[in-house]
């Protein structure tokens, strides 16, 4: 006894493999899209880079630039002699070394101090760069609190000879 029973299941089979076909052909073929939420794990990672470079720059080591203070920083040694060309050197090496690989990377940086002057204004000035900002790059912004002591005046841009906290502020780009 033969009916015509099972075309019906032959025919909703390859329907149905058809179907499946054509959606995974849909899916595969359509592009990937960033949504808002996915752009700012590269930023979290800029954001990242920066403050473990300024805090390498602001951590005291036996191989201090200060001879005569032991236990100062690169970084607070820096601003007291105003030594924008070495931190540049410094921080630019930090920004950009990958681990692993023979290539650096192209992060772009511009940096800036704070500080109080002796009227209580805030004021600032630049402290390096290492290219300009256009206004197209997407930015993060990286501080740090540095303790100067500036008793011994070596610093001519920051007023008074004192020990201040003074701030440093750098924006970051990948360029």
């Amino acid at each position: 006894m033969v009916n015509d029973r099972g075309q019906i299941y032959t025919i909703e089979g390859i329907t149905a493999g058809i179907i499946m076909i054509v959606t995974a052909y849909l899916i595969l073929s359509t592009t990937t899209i960033f949504t808002p939420g996915d752009v700012h794990i590269t930023d979290m990672q800029l954001e990242q880079t920066g403050n473990d470079a300024l805090a390498m720059l602001d951590s005291a080591d036996s191989y201090s630039l200060d001879t005569v203070r032991p236990n100062t920083t690169n970084l607070s040694s820096m601003i007291e002699l105003n030594n924008q060309p070495l931190f540049g050197a410094l921080f630019n090496k930090y920004l950009n070394t990958k681990p692993g690989s023979a290539t650096s990377d192209k992060i772009q940086y511009s940096a800036t101090i704070f500080y109080r002057n002796d009227s209580g204004m805030i004021e600032s000035y630049p402290f390096g760069s290492s290219s300009t900002l256009t206004g197209r790059e997407n930015t993060v912004k990286v501080s740090r609190l540095v303790l100067v002591d500036d008793t011994s005046d070596q610093n001519a841009i920051l007023p008074g000879n004192r020990i201040r906290m003074v701030l440093i502020e750098a924006l970051l780009w990948r360029g």
